[in-house]
């Protein structure tokens, strides 16, 4: 006999690889595994690591920077976040 395990939507759902991070939150969402708690929450954790990279990127000199830059920042932040999570045994475990 095989042994059955629990389905769970996330390892089924196609995420796409190159931009993991949101492709997983995405799917979350959707299955409701994240709130709209859980999601405000990832967003504020998104916006304070961008704070704090911008901040590195002017040398604590400004608290602005051009949006480009910020999109820019933002991508890295996210490609890093994806290839960590990438690293988990299941979608599930890096949820």
């Amino acid at each position: 006999m095989r042994d059955l395990k629990p389905f769970h939507p996330l390892e089924t759902e196609p995420l796409n690889s190159r931009y993991f991070a949101q492709s997983l939150i995405e799917k979350a969402y959707f299955f409701h595994l994240l709130s709209d708690a859980d999601l405000i929450q990832i967003q504020s954790d998104l916006v304070g690591i961008l704070v704090q990279q911008a901040d590195k990127w002017s040398h604590g000199e400004s608290s602005s920077l051009p949006i480009e830059k910020a999109q820019d920042l933002m991508t890295s932040i996210l490609f890093v976040i994806s290839i960590q999570l990438k690293s988990y045994p299941s979608r599930e475990q890096a949820l």
